[in-house]
């Protein structure tokens, strides 16, 4: 599976059905299957079935893909890791957080508050976040089924400003 995103960013998919596959087998195949990381952006993760990765030429990106079954057994965590900042479905909240803090670089090794955020169509959500004194914006798409919570995007450079 390839989804492009606002022609910025391509989503590319792993599907390993009912395989048992190691977290760093995961890691190589999503790896080689999105080429040589050569002048491209990356972001990747993995939960039971699948792994996914967010390519980019320019914009910093983040992907997270979790079992929506871990998610649920995670609340007492995402409280702690992310207090309720902006009306967001818990679902979506750990995907989003860790999508926002791999386009920082971070991952959940630090708190980016969610200021604001934004529906559009097709299923894309504008987030605003601090970081420092400066609101950042990110643009995702956030997809689920029945199982999964997908949330992909960027880093929207031009919509930077200060509080």
């Amino acid at each position: 599976m390839e989804h492009e995103f606002d022609a910025k960013v391509r989503l590319v998919s792993v599907d390993y059905g009912d395989e048992k596959v190691p977290r760093s087998e995961k890691s190589k195949r999503i790896r080689e299957k999105i080429g040589p990381l050569t002048d491209i952006r990356y972001s990747i993760s993995h939960t039971d079935k699948y792994s996914v990765a967010a390519i980019s030429r320019d914009p910093e990106v983040g992907v997270d893909i979790e079992h929506k079954n871990k998610l649920s057994g995670r609340k007492d965590a995402m409280d702690i890791l992310f207090p309720k900042d902006c009306k967001i479905r818990d679902e979506v909240r750990w995907c989003l957080h860790e999508a926002i803090g791999k386009m920082e670089g971070d991952g959940l090794h630090t708190y980016y508050p969610i200021v604001s955020t934004e529906e559009c169509e097709d299923e894309t959500l504008l987030a605003g976040y601090k970081k420092g004194d400066t609101i950042c914006e990110a643009k995702v798409k956030v997809r689920e089924s029945d199982k999964y919570m997908l949330v992909w995007g960027y880093k929207n450079k031009q919509e930077r400003r200060k509080t």
